[in-house]
């Protein structure tokens, strides 16, 4: 369970850009500044939370959002 004792199903955040998606799921992704404090604290929130994702491909979002679609009108 999360320190914040959230309790429930995955959870699956979509992002756009790739790039920002990218620069928070991938450690070695150097940022400076503000952007690197704010991607430090999206990574750290991320890995307390072990049931959610990050993605961030276009495909990958088409696909999150048709599943979504469906589910708001099918159950």
């Amino acid at each position: 369970m999360a320190k914040d004792g959230y309790k429930g199903d995955e959870v699956l955040l979509e992002g756009d850009p790739l790039f920002a998606c990218n620069a928070i799921n991938k450690q070695n992704f150097a940022l400076e500044g503000q952007s690197d404090a704010l991607v430090s604290h999206f990574r750290s929130t991320l890995q307390s939370h072990t049931e959610w994702s990050l993605i961030g491909s276009l495909e990958d979002n088409k696909l999150a959002h048709k599943i979504a679609k469906w589910a708001a009108v099918s159950l």
